[in-house]
């Protein structure tokens, strides 16, 4: 055994002086429209006459999108009619029956209404005692059918309406109007291939706009839990904020929001956006999801996420944008008033100044129906086209050109660097492909941006993006193979995170560079500096709530502050420590603190971080 020399031995022992992270995450959202997507619902039964049909399937309180169809947007999903189960008239005639072999035969018919029968289809007669509807057998001869059945009452010079059965197959038809409240009008008289519809069954497929997530956020932690709220069918991408939702659950094991839009979305998608975002002024989020490639709204989430951030309000904060790539230029337009002369083929427009704006041959004409090349400009107000135009394009076009990739490449590094900003992160590709009912399908780019806010909320705050994989996108389409290498770093130039494949449709998505859309120092363009430093500024500022009115500023206070900064460094160089990026911080002390003399009820304090910076470079040098 040991000596020990008698003696007093006293152990200090401090507590509470080491605060607890206790699950502290950067919570993400999607902010976006939540509908109720319907599929084939049937609404009804069509007799030939005008009827107007209500939403079928829709939820209460649910606002139909009526709006017409968006070829330009890739999860367009306007409302469609068909009919199924159809009969559709063929003739009518007389005929005269007669049995043979126990089954009716029916002769005396027109030799042109013969010939348009076929095996199956029907017979109808209307009146008398053998009324019903049989089938056809099979055709005699040039005037003469047998049915499938026998009549129970001959007939003799009656008239008879032959009809064909189009069984199951949905055929697609004009509604006469659409309305949010009335419902859908079907015209009388519709016809199917040119043959009027006697009967059939109408369904519907549309899409209704659910406002009962639009007021708060909701969170979910699997995607077990999204399918309870809103059923399996309903994940899929016309549902975008539910879809992106599922993107980011499962792209890291962590929590995700979701917040939907008001009714103001089918009228104007900017305030919908405004007000989503307001909300938002009074929840603890981080990474902001936009659904949207409208830059307008891009611009009120740039405002929001800088005034949030800002240190009086508390609240640090991102958004995650997306936008088209722009592939053409106006060179000149809006012109209307056309006039078309030589079949369509010249093109004239009072005032106009085609060769002053620079129209050269091989520019199009695009109006909102047609894009028709240019093959010659004969005037100043005359081109000719290669290609005849209509009356359509008379109505209002524009002449552009072409952008070449580099030129491509140049405007979507411009537009990130008008945005310029460390807190918004504008993704690419603009199209992308993921699976979607078994099917691979092209969606829009901004369904990147889930994976980015759950890896933001799912990953150590300090762990950079670079070379991340994500999971289930399983293509690009604007990105790698469109754009060479130089091409890809003069759009990353302008601060974009681009998305690329080094195998197109089969290695899993990865992220080229983590870049923010500020790119004036290494600090503001790499993004997992600025969720570092949120996540920092967040943590220090929890962990000194305690003191907020229940301690006077005296000695004692001040001591405890600095035993409390001690254990706030302590924490985020050692307990947050992870192998290969280090801890949150690599050290940092407490520089300053005491009484500001202006205002007598605050003390400041100053810390000084030394913050772990991305390995995104090495130089090597090989000496043979």
């Amino acid at each position: 055994m040991a000596y020990k020399t008698p003696g007093i031995t006293v152990t200090q022992e401090f507590q509470n002086t080491t605060p607890a992270l206790a699950a502290f995450t950067l919570p993400n959202v999607s902010v976006g429209p939540i509908f109720q997507v319907v599929k084939l619902a049937v609404a009804g039964s069509y007799s030939g006459v005008a009827h107007t049909y209500d939403w079928a399937g829709k939820i209460a309180g649910t606002l139909p999108v009526t709006a017409a169809a968006n070829s330009a947007d890739l999860v367009d999903f306007p409302v469609v009619v068909q009919l199924k189960n159809a009969l559709v008239a063929i003739a009518s005639d007389e005929a005269t029956s007669t049995v043979m072999s126990n089954l009716t035969v029916l002769g005396g018919i027109t030799a042109e209404v013969v010939s348009l029968l076929q095996v199956g289809d029907l017979v109808k007669i209307a009146a008398g005692s053998a009324a019903g509807t049989y089938s056809i057998r099979e055709k005699i001869d040039a005037t003469t059918i047998r049915l499938n059945e026998t009549l129970p009452a001959a007939v003799e010079g009656q008239a008879i309406d032959f009809l064909r059965s189009l069984g199951t197959a949905l055929h697609t038809v004009a509604p006469s109007a659409v309305d949010a409240e009335e419902g859908i009008s079907l015209p009388a008289g519709l016809e199917i291939a040119g043959k009027e519809v006697v009967s059939a069954t109408v369904v519907v497929s549309y899409r209704a706009l659910r406002l009962e997530n639009s007021s708060d956020v909701k969170e979910y932690a699997t995607v077990a839990e999204l399918q309870a709220d809103f059923g399996i069918d309903q994940i899929v991408p016309e549902n975008p904020a539910v879809f992106s939702a599922y993107l980011a659950l499962s792209n890291a094991v962590t929590k995700t929001s979701i917040l939907g839009l008001k009714g103001d979305y089918l009228t104007d998608e900017v305030l919908a956006y405004t007000k989503a975002f307001d909300l938002l002024k009074m929840v603890d989020v981080y990474a902001i999801t936009a659904l949207t490639q409208n830059t307008s709204v891009h611009t009120v989430l740039k405002a929001h996420v800088e005034g949030l951030s800002a240190p009086t309000k508390k609240l640090e904060r991102v958004g995650i944008v997306n936008r088209k790539l722009v592939t053409t230029m106006i060179v000149s337009g809006e012109h209307l008033d056309a006039i078309t002369s030589e079949a369509g083929l010249v093109l004239t427009v009072s005032g106009a100044q085609f060769i002053t704006d620079g129209v050269v041959p091989g520019h199009f004409v695009a109006s909102a129906t047609q894009r028709l090349k240019i093959a010659e400009v004969i005037s100043q107000t005359q081109v000719r086209l290669h290609a005849a135009a209509t009356a359509a394009t008379a109505e209002s076009f524009v002449v552009e050109r072409d952008l070449s990739k580099s030129e491509q490449a140049s405007v979507m590094a411009a537009y990130a660097r008008s945005l310029g900003s460390r807190r918004l992160i504008l993704t690419f590709p603009d199209v992308i492909k993921l699976a979607s009912n078994n099917l691979i399908r092209e969606v829009p780019g901004y369904f990147l941006n889930a994976a980015i806010g759950a890896l933001t909320t799912g990953l150590p705050t300090q762990q950079g993006l670079t070379n991340l994989g994500t999971a289930l996108y399983t293509g690009v389409v604007h990105s790698s193979k469109y754009f060479d290498s130089e091409q890809l770093d003069l759009i990353a130039d302008g601060g974009v995170m681009i998305f690329v494949q080094d195998v197109l449709d089969q290695t899993p998505l990865y992220i080229r560079h983590q870049l923010t859309t500020d790119r004036s120092s290494i600090k503001f363009q790499e993004y997992s500096v600025t969720k570092n430093v949120d996540f920092i500024a967040k943590f220090i500022r929890n962990n000194h709530m305690q003191f907020i009115g229940q301690y006077n500023i005296v000695d004692s206070t001040l001591d405890d502050l600095k035993t409390n900064a001690k254990g706030i460094i302590n924490f985020l160089t050692e307990s947050t420590r992870q192998p290969r990026i280090g801890g949150v911080i690599k050290g940092g002390s407490l520089t300053s603190i005491g009484a500001d003399p202006s205002n007598i009820d605050t003390v400041v304090a100053r810390y000084q971080f030394d913050i772990p910076i991305p390995l995104n470079n090495l130089d090597i040098t090989v000496v043979v």
